[in-house]
C-alpha cells in the first residue's frame, strides 16, 4: 500500500493535476478551433449551392432525411424548390451536396473511374464480360420459385396490412418484405412461409 502511495502521490498533486488539465483544455480549444475553420472552409467552398433552411445552426440539417413517404415527399418538393443541387449539413462538420438535375450529375459519372456504369471501349466490354456469366438465364432459371413465392408475399404484405393494423406506412412493409426476401435467398428453407398459405 505505501508503494501504491508514493507512487500515485505524485501524479495526483495538484501540480500534476492542473498540469493534465491544462494539456487536456490545449488541445480541446485546438480541436474545435480546427474544426471550426473547417466548417468556415467549407461553407466558403460550398457557398454556390443554394442552402434550405436549417432546424439548427450547430446541428443544421441532421433529422430532417427520413426513410418513409413523407421523406419522399420532401425530396420532390426539393426538386421543386431548387431544381438542380442544393447543399445540406448534417451536424457541424459534415456537408453533402444533393445533386438532382442530370446536367449535373453527368459530370460526376462521366469523370476518370473504374466502374462498369461509366466506362467505355475495352475496359467496359471486358468487365461487362466478367459480370455477365453471373446473370445469366440458366444461373436465375433456378431462382424462379423464391422469385414466384417472394411475389406471393409481397402480395400478401402489400394488400391485407390495413385489414391487420389500424395504420401503417408503405415503406415499413416493402423494406420488411425486402430484408424477408433477402434471408430467404440467402438461407432457404423448404417450408413454405405462412403469409402464403394463409
Amino acid at each position: 500500500m505505501a508503494l501504491l502511495h508514493s507512487v500515485l502521490s505524485p501524479v495526483l498533486s495538484w501540480t500534476c493535476l492542473c498540469s493534465l488539465m491544462y494539456i487536456f483544455s490545449t488541445g480541446l480549444v485546438a480541436a474545435v478551433a480546427v474544426l471550426t475553420v473547417r466548417k468556415v472552409w467549407y461553407s466558403h467552398r460550398l457557398s454556390c449551392f443554394s442552402k434550405p433552411p436549417a432546424n439548427s445552426w450547430l446541428l443544421g440539417h441532421l433529422g430532417q432525411m427520413q426513410s418513409t413517404e413523407e421523406g419522399l415527399q420532401q425530396i420532390d418538393d426539393l426538386v421543386k424548390t431548387y431544381k438542380h443541387s442544393c447543399c445540406w449539413f448534417l451536424g457541424p462538420f459534415y456537408h453533402l451536396i444533393r445533386l438532382f438535375h442530370p446536367d449535373y450529375v453527368k459530370p460526376l459519372l462521366m469523370a476518370p473511374g473504374h466502374s462498369v456504369l461509366i466506362r467505355n471501349g475495352q475496359v467496359w466490354f471486358r468487365k461487362r464480360r466478367l459480370l455477365t456469366p453471373a446473370f445469366h438465364f440458366d444461373i436465375l432459371k433456378s431462382y424462379i420459385t423464391i422469385f414466384n413465392s417472394s411475389s406471393k408475399i409481397m402480395h400478401v404484405f402489400l394488400v391485407y396490412p390495413y385489414r391487420r393494423l389500424n395504420k401503417g406506412s408503405l415503406f415499413c412493409y416493402i423494406l420488411q418484405l425486402l430484408v424477408f426476401i433477402c434471408f430467404w435467398v440467402l438461407f432457404p428453407y423448404t417450408s413454405a412461409h405462412p403469409a402464403v398459405t394463409a
